[in-house]
């Protein structure tokens, strides 16, 4: 009786451990396939842009000027 709930055990592990690892391919080249649209749709929109830069103290100094800048 021993020798069979140890056999069952390791049957368990090794088919939720081989369940795992299906998971996760299925589901890694489905992050890439959403990253790689994700990415495109910012370059997307990145384009034309131009960057700025600003400089100030504390954030809640900077917050009134952009408040009032028109957009």
């Amino acid at each position: 009786m021993n020798k069979k709930r140890w056999l069952v055990s390791i049957t368990a592990v090794i088919l939720l451990a081989g369940g795992w690892f299906l998971y996760q391919s299925l589901t890694d080249s489905e992050y890439e396939e959403v990253l790689a649209t994700e990415q495109s749709e910012v370059q997307g929109d990145l384009e034309g842009l131009e960057q700025a830069t600003f400089a100030g103290g504390c954030f809640w100094c900077m917050e009134p000027p952009f408040e009032s800048s028109p957009e």
